[in-house]
């Protein structure tokens, strides 16, 4: 992949030195005006990369770099890259995981006014600035918490990683589940419900949710399993919506990543007009592009509270930082194994 910046006068200008450098085939990867009015642009050529040669360029890298410093957010480490050289870096980055223009330009906004000069802590500076960050899930709040989402998504494997860990910390929590449907959904629920020891509620309708939590209310967190609806059917979003507004919760969407940047943007929009305000993106252990999730984020304004990484309950949840989420994006030479 060739990338190169362009600072003009204008756009025509800018787009007659990039069709000179790079041919008729460059990508516009972005573009902005500078403090001093001028245009800004950053095109790349040949970016379709196949999977095997990704993955040898990635060996090489690993073969000649040093791991990154584990220290948050501090620059102090041998081989600082200049300015350009990092952005190119970031830019070649969040093409390989089919970022947005729009998020990539937010990020890179951001990332030319950091004082970073690791490639590693200044994207985690730049998502910082782009994203909302809550900390884990674990740190449950009295607000019982809503897992809602599209079939598959892992809705019930992350609540069932959230009730281990409530167990291990010694608290009791409730956990019910509104999918009464589906028996194999229930079953999938119950038997991870058997091993902590707890009993599973089910609510076939939202009055009968709200009376399991007032009876549990002040004895412990309050975890609610819901069906897997899909976002563009608007029955199945009105019955979602009946449970959530029979109380005060934190209503959480799990993404998949993987998904398609604008299919996710889309669900987590839909999501987000029903009442959601977090997202828990799944499967990224099985995910080389998470562009989706990024988009899902910034189109709906979702909060980051953590991620799915494993299909093992014992792993729970990765605590989804913007340092986390750096290394999930850059190669791996950046991840020194230390994750939360």
């Amino acid at each position: 992949m060739r990338l190169k910046t362009y600072v003009a006068n204008n756009m025509s200008e800018a787009m007659r030195q990039v069709t000179r450098d790079l041919g008729s085939d460059a990508v516009i990867v972005s573009n902005r005006k500078t403090p001093e009015g001028m245009v800004k642009l950053t095109a790349a050529l040949d970016t379709t990369m196949v999977d095997n040669a990704w993955d040898v360029e990635l060996e090489q890298e690993n073969k000649t770099s040093q791991t990154a410093d584990t220290s948050p957010f501090e620059d102090d480490f041998e081989g600082e890259e200049d300015t350009q050289a990092l952005i190119d870096e970031v830019t070649s980055t969040l093409l390989r995981h089919n970022v947005s223009a729009k998020v990539t330009d937010k990020i890179l906004g951001h990332l030319e006014q950091s004082g970073q000069h690791n490639t590693l802590y200044a994207l985690a500076d730049a998502l910082d600035n782009v994203f909302e960050f809550d900390g884990a899930p674990t740190k449950l709040t009295a607000k019982p918490l809503m897992v809602v989402g599209t079939p598959g998504s892992g809705k019930t494997l992350t609540v069932a990683k959230l009730a281990a860990h409530a167990v291990m910390a010694g608290n009791q929590p409730l956990v019910i589940t509104t999918d009464t449907m589906r028996a194999g959904a229930m079953e999938q629920l119950n038997a991870f419900m058997r091993v902590l020891d707890l009993e599973l509620h089910m609510a076939a309708h939202p009055d009968e949710l709200l009376g399991c939590m007032v009876k549990h209310e002040g004895n412990g967190p309050i975890l609610v399993d819901t069906a897997g609806v899909n976002p563009f059917v608007p029955d199945k979003m009105k019955e979602l919506t009946a449970f959530i507004r029979k109380k005060d919760m934190d209503v959480v969407t799990v993404l998949a990543g993987g998904t398609d940047t604008e299919e996710s943007a889309e669900i987590a929009r839909a999501f987000k007009i029903i009442g959601a305000g977090k997202i828990i993106p799944t499967r990224l252990d099985m995910s080389r592009r998470i562009g989706g999730i990024l988009a899902a984020a910034d189109q709906a304004g979702l909060t980051f509270i953590g991620a799915g990484h494993s299909a093992s309950v014992a792993d729970g949840l990765l605590d989804l930082t913007a340092l986390e989420l750096a290394r999930l994006l850059l190669p791996k030479k950046y991840s020194d194994g230390n994750r939360a």
